[in-house]
């Protein structure tokens, strides 16, 4: 009996180091949001689609969760433009669709945030499903 629930503790334990090993790939939903903040000197180099992992480690983006998976199923979209405003997540994503075309991300503005009235340049980058860009002829950002 002992030799059994021995044999069944270990294969229990092999189990869930197997279950935990193999849930170590964070899987991102079809639209993420990835980044939102004034642009530092974390980019050095602007890319609007980034879509291999060599290109992402190129360019030296730390980003949570992004791995040489990613590229598999999701591209990176970088978009960047001037804002009066100067902070960290001052644009939250908050849907999209596809509307002739045209993938739109719709941002809203953070309202539970400090901002600094300056201006300069900001960054969101978004990782987006291969077939919805496949879906699309080309991406938009709208602020509603």
């Amino acid at each position: 009996m002992r030799k059994l629930s021995s044999l069944l503790l270990i294969t229990t334990l092999i189990l869930s180091l197997t279950l935990i090993g193999c849930s170590n790939e964070y899987e991102f939903d079809r639209v993420e949001l990835l980044y939102s903040q004034s642009m530092n000197q974390d980019f050095n180099k602007y890319i609007e689609y980034i879509n291999d992992y060599d290109t992402y480690l190129e360019l030296g983006y730390s980003l949570d969760n992004v791995s040489k998976s990613t590229f598999d199923t999701h591209i990176l979209y970088m978009y960047h433009f001037t804002n009066n405003n100067l902070g960290e997540n001052i644009y939250l994503f908050d849907h999209y669709d596809i509307k002739n075309g045209v993938l739109n991300l719709y941002c809203k503005e953070n309202e539970d945030i400090q901002v600094s009235p300056a201006f300069g340049e900001y960054a969101m980058i978004f990782v987006i499903d291969k077939t919805l860009v496949d879906d699309a002829n080309s991406i938009q950002v709208v602020f509603e």
